[in-house]
């Protein structure tokens, strides 16, 4: 929840570091634990409202990645 929070104050910082950020919110979205999936489910959906536009690259190689992992 703390990603979640810090995407709004600290966007600009946040956005330096983003890849590392994302790939720690998918793996919360694929945990066993229903809480943590939806921690990280609120983290992305507020990545996606303060981190534009670095979001979508970030998200297409995230995802990308985790699916060739697969």
């Amino acid at each position: 929840m703390i990603l979640a929070v810090m995407a709004e104050g600290c966007a600009e910082q946040m956005k330096e570091s983003l890849k590392p950020l994302l790939q720690l919110v998918c793996a919360g979205i694929k945990d066993g634990e229903p809480l943590v999936r939806i921690a990280a489910c609120i983290a992305l959906t507020q990545f996606a409202d303060h981190l534009q536009p670095e979001i979508l690259t970030g998200l297409q190689l995230t995802i990308g990645g985790s699916r060739r992992d697969s």
